[in-house]
């Protein structure tokens, strides 16, 4: 997953550059690509990302992604999560002095509602990855272990000759991430997700 960091808040790219959509009917030129809960992805959607990252990511990894962020979103009743109107006012502020024409061109391409509603949805996702990391996620050896395969066959040979108190100490934050997208994968299973082709 890209991530930019503003203000120290890790904040998901993809949902400023789409629009939220909840199912509003299909023409010929906006396929529905894939359907989270009521959360849909359309074709215009991985084009106009992929198009903006200039083919640097692939059009699968795009809609993995998107996925995967609907996912984390659609459980935020269950973590009780929720952004309220002066807390997205706030965020907002501080995104747009820190990013004023960033702020701005979203704006323009996307409309202020649908913008504003993506940056919540940013912020919804950041509160349940926070309330998970904090209060579920607790990384046994087992983990750490796991981990070191994973990094191993990405090709770090670095982490290869580490024992589990060196990796903890040296890759806490990496840690947490990888348990996070394990998190992800169990929750796929309570989502009704549904993909269709990519062009």
């Amino acid at each position: 997953m890209i991530l930019i960091v503003i203000f120290g808040l890790i904040v998901i790219p993809y949902l400023v550059i789409i629009s939220n959509h909840k199912d509003v009917g299909v023409n010929s030129s906006n396929l529905i690509v894939a359907k989270v809960n009521d959360y849909c992805i359309y074709q215009y959607d991985i084009d106009s990302i992929f198009s903006q990252f200039e083919g640097s990511i692939s059009k699968d990894k795009i809609l993995t992604d998107l996925v995967d962020e609907y996912v984390v979103i659609s459980q935020a009743d269950n973590y009780q999560v929720n952004v309220t109107d002066d807390e997205l006012d706030d965020f907002i502020l501080q995104f747009q002095q820190a990013q004023k024409a960033a702020y701005q061109i979203g704006i323009e391409v996307y409309g202020e509602k649908e913008y504003k509603k993506s940056l919540k949805e940013q912020m919804i996702f950041e509160k349940v990855k926070d309330k998970v990391q904090n209060n579920e996620l607790v990384i046994s050896d087992n983990d750490v272990t796991d981990f070191k395969q994973f990094m191993v066959d990405l090709g770090d040979q670095v982490i290869a000759n580490m024992d589990v108190p060196e990796i903890r100490d040296n890759y806490q934050s990496e840690l947490q991430d990888f348990l996070f997208e394990q998190w992800i994968i169990q929750r796929k299973k309570d989502v009704d997700i549904v993909i269709n082709d990519i062009k």
